[in-house]
């Protein structure tokens, strides 16, 4: 996924942009991030927070879990309500 892509996509999915380059989940919400590296599929589940850089993210998890991702391998953002 391109930079812009993903920015706009955060925005219209309710993610809260925080700073110039970091969104926050949705409060009232469960964020799954798939990701498509190579041949498998990964996928980090409770997502509270993107970083985002120019080619590379940093996902962290509600229990503090952080990962670097290049924005290449994101395939989807998913945010299911807890309502």
């Amino acid at each position: 996924m391109q930079h812009k892509q993903l920015l706009q996509l955060l925005t219209q999915l309710g993610w809260v942009k925080e700073t110039a380059s970091a969104y926050l989940a949705p409060d009232g919400a469960q964020a799954t991030l798939y990701l498509e590296p190579g041949d498998e599929a990964l996928i980090i589940d409770r997502v509270s927070r993107i970083d985002v850089g120019d080619d590379t993210a940093v996902v962290t998890t509600h229990r503090r879990e952080r990962y670097g991702v290049g924005l290449d391998a994101i395939a989807a953002v998913r945010v299911v309500s807890d309502k």
